[in-house]
């Protein structure tokens, strides 16, 4: 495993694939982290690629500086099969700049770690079917002083946007 070998992180995986014809990303997410055992749960979506060897290091030094700080996500560039909608979405919404949110609730689960703790006693809502991971940063920043903090840092390919080429 290249991340294992190049940051020494004694590193658990698991892959949750969902088998149901309904898909509620809250409740895929849920299931994986019960089974995780350790002080982070790192999400990476299938649609994502890790655009370098630094990825998963990025993101556990970004969390790990600030007890207050719950979860991070990272930087998501677009691909050279991206739509220029989607490439246009990646690029004005996870920029160059680190940022700690305390009151703005954008979130995005595709390339993020959160603390267990945390996920275990506030989980996803397991019955929305889209924008999960805002609606729990929304839940999560209201309870207490909590941030979320977005790293550019921690980079992955993601062929499409947030408005998936402007289709609903």
């Amino acid at each position: 495993d290249l991340f294992k070998k190049s940051s020494k992180l004694d590193i658990n995986h698991s892959i949750y694939k969902n088998e149901s014809d309904a898909y509620y990303p809250g409740r895929c997410l849920n299931k994986y982290a019960e089974k995780v055992n350790s002080k982070y749960t790192v999400f990476l979506s299938a649609h994502c690629i890790p655009a370098n060897n630094k990825w998963l290091i990025s993101l556990i030094n970004a969390i790990d500086v600030d007890e207050k700080v719950i979860a991070c996500y990272g930087r998501q560039i677009p691909t050279s099969k991206s739509d220029s909608r989607d490439a246009r979405d990646l690029l004005w919404n996870f920029g160059r700049e680190e940022r700690v949110n305390k009151v703005d609730i954008f979130f995005h689960n595709a390339n993020s770690i959160v603390r267990s703790k945390i996920l275990k006693e506030h989980p996803f809502d397991n019955n929305i079917t889209n924008i999960e991971d805002r609606v729990w940063a929304n839940k999560v920043l209201s309870i207490k002083d909590f941030h979320i903090k977005y790293t550019p840092n921690s980079v992955v390919f993601h062929e499409h946007g947030i408005h998936q080429s402007g289709e609903l």
